[in-house]
């Protein structure tokens, strides 16, 4: 009967190694797979330094050392080693887990920043066309269509348009990193174009109505992105320091920085004084 206990004591206990050893393995597998999502967003960042990287990949191999040996333990019957193998690959994985989250924190806290200081550059380019286009319009809107002036007018709105080119390839870019507001950034940037292509066409027949008319159409779709871009940043600005004042280090997803844009768009009018406040002393045009 003791004999028969003692078997059935060891099988329990190999049983038990079996299952923690099966829930090691899980656990290193989702370690290894935030280790690449780390190495992904390394590519966008400067963050985590590539002696982080080494120390975390080095930590992974003595990791998986241990639960090589813990299985030829447990092969060999050797339950107490195996045992203290398995605990010397828990306590590793704890450890690299606490380094995963600080890192991570760390390189997305890096890519919240620059995609913020991306938004404000690109929301800075935005007024600036608007400005400019608003500074155009109101000069043609005075004009007779057989002004001598209207030829120079065409070449300002023909650079505008060339500048437009250039800030919808940024907004494109945008548009894919934050899908839900892709068809908003699309559709706007695009009627921004096919106005500023109107008014060209009309400056070119001389015919100021429909000059100026594509001209406030193109400063009505620039001013609802701007909008939107501001409400963008807002978001963003208050979640970065919801983050800083909670002191929260938790382990982010690439691209979480990002805030939730359900309802994102919709907002239409003005610019508002914040944005006017951006804008004063500065000079970048597109």
């Amino acid at each position: 009967m003791n004999r028969w206990r003692r078997l059935k004591g060891d099988k329990d206990k190999m049983d038990q190694l079996a299952e923690k050893q099966d829930q090691l393995s899980k656990e290193l597998e989702d370690i290894k797979k935030e280790m690449e999502e780390l190495g992904d967003m390394k590519k966008d960042t400067q963050t985590p330094q590539e002696s982080e990287m080494d120390e975390l990949n080095q930590d992974a191999q003595e990791t998986q050392e241990e639960m090589k040996n813990a299985n030829q333990q447990m092969q060999n019957q050797k339950k107490k080693d195996a045992s203290e193998s398995q605990k010397n690959a828990s306590k590793k994985m704890e450890e690299m887990k606490e380094q995963l989250q600080s890192m991570m924190s760390q390189s997305q806290d890096q890519q919240d920043q620059e995609n913020l200081e991306d938004l404000r550059d690109l929301l800075e380019n935005l007024l600036r066309l608007s400005f400019r286009q608003e500074d155009t319009r109101d000069e043609v809107k005075g004009l007779r269509h057989n002004d001598p002036v209207l030829i120079q007018k065409e070449l300002e709105q023909a650079q505008l348009l060339d500048d437009m080119y250039m800030v919808k390839d940024s907004l494109d870019e945008l548009a894919k990193r934050v899908f839900q507001i892709e068809k908003f950034v699309t559709d706007e940037s695009n009627q921004i174009i096919k106005s500023m292509k109107g008014a060209s066409e009309a400056l070119d027949n001389k015919q100021v109505f429909r000059v100026t008319e594509n001209q406030h159409q193109s400063m009505t779709s620039i001013n609802n992105l701007a909008n939107m871009l501001t409400d963008v940043m807002e978001q963003m600005q208050q979640q970065m320091q919801q983050n800083q004042q909670g002191g929260m280090n938790m382990c982010k997803k690439p691209g979480s920085g990002m805030p939730n844009m359900k309802n994102i768009g919709k907002q239409q009018g003005q610019l508002n004084q914040m944005m006017q406040q951006m804008m004063s002393g500065q000079g970048m045009d597109p």
